[in-house]
């Protein structure tokens, strides 16, 4: 890796490019395969009543592939794509080149992608890593699309020596994935993350449109993705989720998503579905980061420990719109607040999460606040504390939701309170909940409840 300005002694060294710069050559495209992509059209033969398909000579679909309407992608314009064997250097031309793999193709050096940009058409192939080489961009852009109707376009990671992205390294580059499927990166060097992806600077930027990540490991941190560190303003990098399906990754913190500092997660319309981890079973954040979660879904991952969809420390998840259900953990099933992080609740729906020990849709520990004010908490299961739980100086705030037919084994089906946490209940309805001892709230060693709304 590069030596980055401002780089703290226990950060991880980036990997350096094998190669700084590869020598341009012309692309050998009379000897490529040619695929219509979407340039097909239909004619009517002389004489004949049906239409045919006619196959253009060219490969020619939009840089999306010709399928996604995802996030600020909602129009399409055709490009062509000239024929790429996966192993001839890419000509650019002003700084751009359109490539679609005619075949299928193994990495056997870093596919490296500096200061230009790059839009890759996987075209229904395989691009696979020989086990230690994938593909790296730095100051640069790389767009990802796969034209095949059956989206079968695969690039398969790196598993050998991987600090971080096992799949793709970004370093002060912009991601935008169309389709495709990243799977089989596996991180096993310590202080890395990011088993598909890893995002290495404050400057980069995922934009997730479609395809899936899946199947990735990312040892300590990330089993998808990585936001790793922070410039000198204490900026940092960005992941924005249009559309697209994460699932199947793991990591001890962070199944899908982990973020070191300060970072911006945004799920708008993506899938984070079946990922597990010890701590944050869906993602993680880390130092002051914010998760914003305005729709989409988050659904049936795992932690073992803490925060079976996401988990907040020192840090701001904000839910306008998304769905957060049947997510499993020990300890806070949908959201877990730590160490004065805190939750803000306006819209969407938590439901059906359970947790084994309390906190069947919410844990907060040291100091972590919620504010509910239209969020809708419904179907959630724990031994205490069925909705909500909140432990050494938690506070709660509710203005307009609605807590509902959750249940606790024990104590608090709806909320429980322990010392020096807080109820603010101004409005809402906390209805139809079921617990041996507290069926709505149950307040433990001086918990406090301030009521002004609706109780059933």
């Amino acid at each position: 890796m590069e030596q980055k300005e401002e780089q703290k002694a226990e950060k991880p060294q980036e990997e350096k490019p094998q190669e700084e710069k590869k020598e341009e050559q012309k692309e050998e495209g009379a000897d490529g395969e040619k695929k219509s992509g979407n340039a097909a059209t239909l004619q009517a033969a002389e004489g004949e009543e049906a239409l045919r398909p006619v196959v253009s000579a060219e490969h020619m679909h939009c840089i999306c592939g010709g399928y996604t309407d995802a996030g600020d992608h909602t129009s399409h314009s055709d490009v062509t794509f000239t024929p790429w064997n996966g192993t001839d250097a890419i000509t650019y031309t002003n700084g751009e080149a359109y490539v679609y793999l005619t075949n299928d193709a193994t990495i056997n050096t870093n596919l490296d992608v500096n200061e230009n940009t790059l839009y890759l058409c996987l075209n229904g192939k395989t691009y696979a890593s020989n086990g230690k080489n994938k593909i790296t961009v730095r100051n640069g852009r790389l767009v990802l699309c796969d034209c095949d109707p059956d989206r079968s376009g695969v690039i398969r990671g790196a598993n050998t020596d991987v600090w971080g992205g096992g799949c793709i390294y970004i370093y002060k580059s912009t991601l935008d994935i169309f389709g495709g499927k990243l799977t089989g990166g596996n991180v096993n060097r310590e202080n890395g993350g990011g088993g598909a992806i890893a995002l290495d600077d404050s400057k980069c930027v995922l934009n997730l449109y479609g395809g899936e990540i899946s199947g990735n490991n990312g040892y300590k941190q990330g089993g998808a993705i990585l936001l790793n560190n922070k410039d000198k303003d204490g900026e940092s990098g960005k992941v924005n989720l249009y559309g697209g399906t994460i699932r199947n990754n793991s990591a001890e913190s962070g199944g899908a998503i982990y973020v070191r500092s300060t970072g911006t997660v945004t799920l708008s319309g993506a899938n984070i579905e079946k990922n597990s981890a010890d701590r944050g079973g869906a993602i993680y954040m880390n130092q002051s980061g914010k998760v914003e979660l305005t729709g989409g879904t988050i659904n049936e991952n795992i932690a073992n420990i803490d925060g079976g969809a996401v988990y907040i420390k020192d840090g701001t998840v904000t839910l306008s719109g998304s769905t957060v259900s049947k997510n499993e953990a020990r300890w806070g099933a949908a959201v877990y607040v730590n160490d004065g992080g805190s939750a803000a609740l306006s819209g969407g729906v938590i439901s059906g999460n359970k947790a084994s020990e309390q906190g069947g849709a919410v844990f907060l520990r040291n100091g972590g606040n919620i504010t509910l004010s239209g969020t809708e908490v419904t179907g959630n299961k724990a031994y205490k504390g069925g909705a909500i739980y909140a432990n050494q100086g938690g506070m709660i705030e509710l203005s307009g939701s609605t807590v509902k037919d959750n249940q606790a084994d024990w104590d608090g089906g709806g909320i429980y309170l322990t010392e020096n946490t807080t109820v603010n209940f101004n409005s809402g309805t906390v209805t139809g909940n079921r617990a041996r001892w507290g069926g709505g709230f149950y307040l433990f060693g001086g918990g406090t409840l301030n009521l002004s709304g609706h109780l059933q």
